[in-house]
């Protein structure tokens, strides 16, 4: 027989979960104790709670899945953000609690970390708000609650919570006889037939159809099929912002970003006279719609999701967007034409001058490559990548509807931890929201993590100053010696300020020479410099009443 907590990890390690995120406090001991002493999981502390859900989210970008370990009460709490972004973004990852045991629940004390009512079930419900599904562990459901969480937490792709009690944390189970149940929603044959059949008499007759590729296709990595689908049919596809670099964007057939009145125009234009859209896993929010200036079809337009379909106005919940990229590709159908929709790129101008926040697209250019994850922070450098080809493996990390500014930098945690060497972070982060979690560039020097950050020194919250208040000083922040921070740390990294162009142009060789250590570039710019694609982003919002 196994404890209830090494029942949890064997089931951990059947997704494949390789790091846990989290910080230790009294009721997670045991369990942090069990995974410490596992050679094939990995316990990665953070300087906070809420840092490590970043950093966990992060990881399940690239991974698929992570798990995330705090204590009762205050340090669940501390997280609570981080997951709701999670849930928000559809982010699929496992928060397990520590809890005080049943025995000392059941008699009613005030306990520290709890809220002095003599109950203990509050957090849970508060989390059960921004879960999928959650459980309490007791004497009699601890091994069939774990299962059920967590083949849930694989079905849906959401997060899911978990609260262990110490004492049950400890019981003795029986070892696990049979693997998890990881099922996949799917679709009713016959629904699908019936929808195959209408979209093969559609796309035969079709003169201008495409594909949009949304999120879903990354959180049920999709991918392969997908490209596979994009080469085999030369279909034209698009990507939303939420959804850059989802697939190769380096083919022919990429008619850019659909960012409503923000779109390449030329791709817009095929897009809205199109007679036949193919929406694979998007979301119509706000952002990725720019302010709802594009509204999806009803005629001609198929949308698949996860557990349901929209078929122009009809909802089928008996067609699953899993099966089909496959079913599409049985169709056995080529487009005819190799058109060209994206814009020609201009030749960038000589590097001379001030740096401004306009820059930062053509610095993105200079030093990404076809393994590279940007991790764009919302604020003025929100759009920095909005027309940036992510080729290759190349992808962006984007919070995109939560948008809690300080997300990048401890996410730039999870996603180099999962990248394992495969690729390199590049973190573009306003000093406001740096300052939100700059204690978590700590961590990765720590581990000698080889992210490259560039840190956009405008003094202050340039975004909400767009939005109100360009002159008033609530929106100044200090004033930090930002490339001095690796010192303070005690730690080794290569870290520079330049305030012109020409001084960048000589630093971003220096990247790839420090390529296998933590590497700061602080972006000293006007604090009045505002970028033109957010400025345009941000009077689109406002209009929208």
């Amino acid at each position: 027989m196994i404890t209830v907590l090494d029942y949890l990890l064997v089931r951990l390690k059947e997704l494949e979960i390789k790091t846990i995120f989290g910080v230790p406090g009294d009721y997670n001991l045991p369990f942090i104790g069990v995974v410490d002493n596992d050679k094939d999981i990995q316990w990665v502390g953070a300087c906070n709670e809420l840092n490590a859900s970043y950093a966990c989210e992060g990881y399940a970008r690239i991974k698929g899945f992570s798990a995330l370990c705090t204590t009762y009460g205050v340090g669940e709490l501390s997280a609570i953000n981080g997951v709701a972004g999670a849930f928000a973004e559809q982010v699929p990852i496992i928060h397990i609690v520590g809890a005080p045991s049943q025995s000392k629940q059941e008699k009613g004390k005030t306990l520290h970390h709890c809220l002095a009512t003599g109950r203990f079930d509050a957090f849970e419900k508060m989390y059960r708000h921004i879960s999928k599904t959650t459980a309490v562990l007791t004497y009699h459901n601890a091994t069939e609650e774990i299962d059920r969480v967590l083949e849930t937490l694989w079905r849906y792709r959401y997060p899911v919570y978990l609260l262990i009690p110490e004492d049950v944390g400890v019981m003795k189970v029986n070892k696990p006889k049979l693997p998890l149940q990881l099922t996949l929603p799917q679709s009713n044959p016959d629904d699908l037939n019936k929808v195959i059949t209408l979209l093969e008499n559609k796309i035969k007759q079709s003169k201008s159809p495409c594909i949009i590729i949304g999120e879903q296709v990354s959180r049920y990595q999709l991918r392969k099929q997908v490209e596979n689908l994009l080469e085999k049919t030369n279909l034209p596809f698009f990507t939303v912002w939420g959804s850059k670099g989802v697939v190769d964007e380096g083919r022919q057939q990429y008619g850019g970003i659909l960012f409503g009145e923000l779109s390449n125009p030329q791709g817009l234009d095929y897009i809205i006279n199109s007679d036949l859209i193919i929406s694979l896993g998007v979301s119509w929010d706000e952002v990725n719609t720019a302010g709802f200036t594009f509204d999806v079809p009803t005629q001609n337009c198929y949308q698949f999701y996860d557990t349901y379909s929209l078929i122009e106005e009809e909802k089928i919940y008996g067609v699953s967007l899993l099966d089909m990229p496959n079913a599409l590709l049985a169709l056995d159908y080529i487009y005819p034409h190799n058109i060209a929709l994206l814009p020609q790129k201009i030749v960038p101008p000589d590097w001379q001058g001030l740096i401004k926040i306009d820059s930062i697209p053509l610095l993105l250019d200079k030093v990404l490559d076809d393994n590279s994850v940007i991790l764009a922070e919302a604020g003025n450098a929100f759009l920095c990548a909005v027309n940036h080809i992510f080729s290759g493996n190349s992808q962006l990390v984007v919070s995109n509807i939560w948008a809690s500014i300080g997300y990048t930098l401890p996410a730039a945690l999870g996603v180099t931890l999962a990248l394992e060497n495969q690729g390199r972070a590049f973190v573009v982060i306003g000093d406001g929201a740096f300052q939100m979690t700059a204690q978590e560039l700590s961590t990765l020097l720590r581990l000698k993590l080889n992210p490259v950050i560039f840190i956009v020194n405008n003094q202050g919250y340039a975004f909400e100053k767009i939005f109100y208040g360009p002159k008033d000083t609530f929106n100044d922040i200090q004033n930090w010696n930002y490339s001095q921070l690796p010192e303070l740390f005690n730690c080794d990294a290569y870290s520079v300020k330049v305030d012109s162009l020409e001084a960048l142009e000589t630093v971003l060789p220096l990247l790839k020479v420090h390529q296998d250590e933590l590497c700061l570039v602080e972006l000293d710019m006007d604090k009045h410099d505002y970028s033109e694609p957010i400025s345009e982003f941000i009077a689109l919002l406002n209009q929208y009443k």
